[in-house]
């Protein structure tokens, strides 16, 4: 068993070297695929091939964005190609990783970005004609080194499923708007309250997408490994940010402290859960469930700190606790589900007891809620909405208005 002090140092040592091989590989992937642009990169600059896009592109069948437009911002001034073919997507934005977005009236369309190296502007041409641009900057907020994306990407697209598997339309630019800084006051949050949490979650998160769809939830996917894809609608503020955040980046940290996940497991990690819990309903396998252990305890741990040191109040307090109460049942019942001991290797093990000793030090502290309230019509993702139907504000709670 480790202490806090030697679990952080942990985490941090095993995301960084997962992130190491995380870009390994896609520096394989890009050189294979385009030498010649691979070499003008900054070989040694790992940032560069850790940029979310280039794992969206090397899992798209058809990518409608090319190398180029992707890796332009990447490369210095001096080399920098003096004509690049670029995308014009549905909405008419070129966006350029590392630079900003190029905002026209043209949709759809194959465009030319002409680099002037000795003026250090651009310009965008279709079919030996000028395109005019509005240049909109990359939203970089209290975390500065995540990238808050203003536009939904076409290599994105097909990320945003439902239940089952049909790709989903979502609305980005308004939702962006509307919640940038209930997103930024959460990350301030988290960085007050669970600083080391925090500063793992800047090791590995490059974008965030706040996004609205309906059926889809927020998710993580090594298909564009750095994102963290928030589904927020217009009744949510940062209470529900600083769980989504802890969430999502959770999965995008633990996907890199676990690169090499059959150090984890006696069995194959894509062994299905249901072997084990003999519940036929469980999609799950029993790695992704790990996976589930590892947000599980980072979730309950922020909402247990921010209620602990009275951060919120009256209604945000109230959701707060109900979001403490869910989480922490959903806790118990994937404790329980990967309580099997022929499961784990010893590195396993040692994670999975981690993860047990925070649940049971928050339990015993917050036994009352779970005991409560009443989430039983909950759905897969919590809903203050369906929580007050059931839990009215009132009490010591709502002393605190």
């Amino acid at each position: 068993m480790m202490d806090q002090g030697q679990f952080t140092d942990f985490v941090r040592a095993n995301v960084n070297e997962g992130q190491r091989q995380f870009a390994d590989i896609v520096r394989t992937l890009l050189y294979r695929r385009a030498p010649q642009l691979f070499r003008q990169l900054d070989f040694y600059n790992d940032e560069i091939f850790l940029e979310p896009l280039l794992f969206a592109y090397f899992n798209s069948k058809e990518p409608p964005v090319k190398l180029d437009q992707i890796l332009v911002g990447y490369i210095g001034d001096e080399p920098r190609p003096a004509i690049t073919s670029v995308f014009a997507d549905t909405h008419g934005v070129v966006y350029l990783p590392n630079i900003g977005y190029l905002v026209t009236d043209t949709a759809n369309e194959e465009l030319i970005l002409v680099w002037d190296r000795g003026s250090s502007t651009y310009r965008l041409e279709h079919e030996n004609s000028s395109v005019s641009y509005d240049f909109e900057d990359i939203i970089r907020g209290v975390a500065p080194s995540v990238e808050v994306c203003r536009y939904s990407h076409p290599l994105f697209t097909e990320l945003y499923t439902g239940m089952e598997g049909d790709v989903v339309n979502v609305e980005v630019k308004e939702s962006v708007q509307r919640h940038i800084h209930h997103l930024n006051t959460a990350f301030r949050v988290l960085g007050q309250q669970y600083p080391h949490y925090y500063e793992a979650i800047l090791d590995v998160t490059r974008k965030v997408v706040i996004f609205n769809g309906k059926g889809v939830n927020s998710f993580a996917t090594l298909s564009a490994h750095g994102t963290a894809f928030l589904n927020a609608d217009e009744t949510d503020d940062e209470v529900f940010f600083i769980e989504d955040i802890v969430h999502q980046c959770g999965h995008v940290i633990f996907s890199a402290l676990t690169f090499e996940k059959q150090e984890y497991f006696r069995v194959d990690p894509n062994t299905p859960l249901r072997l084990f819990t003999k519940d036929e309903r469980e999609r799950r396998t029993v790695y992704i469930t790990l996976h589930g252990l590892f947000t599980e305890a980072a979730m309950a741990e922020s909402l247990n700190l921010c209620y602990e040191n009275n951060v919120f109040h009256g209604r945000q307090e109230h959701e707060l606790v109900g979001r403490l109460a869910f989480i922490l049942k959903r806790f118990s019942h994937d404790l329980r589900n990967l309580a099997h001991r022929d499961l784990f290797t010893e590195k396993g093990l040692s994670l999975y007891n981690d993860f047990k000793d925070v649940f049971l030090d928050i339990f015993q502290k917050r036994q009352d809620f779970v005991g409560m309230f009443d989430t039983s019509n909950q759905p897969y993702t919590f809903s203050y909405a369906k929580f007050v139907e059931l839990n009215p504000l009132n009490g010591r709670l709502e002393d605190s208005v």
